[in-house]
């Protein structure tokens, strides 16, 4: 295994555990999903962050 996906798995494990903890906490309505893709509306490609927290209430929602 390369030692700095091991450091960066790492750190981010720890972030997502803070962020977690620490959203119902301050009674923020935010949650992480296990799998995500964004794409900025300025950009053709998605991408999928190493972390997500999302306020539900700032979710496009694509009306049919």
């Amino acid at each position: 295994m390369n030692p700095a996906v091991g450091k960066h798995e790492r750190r981010t494990g720890f972030l997502t555990i803070d962020l977690a903890i620490e959203s119902p906490h301050l009674n923020l309505p935010y949650f992480i999903p296990k799998q995500a893709l964004v794409k900025p509306s300025t950009r053709e490609l998605a991408y999928s962050p190493d972390v997500l927290l999302i306020n539900p209430s700032n979710i496009l929602r694509k009306v049919d």
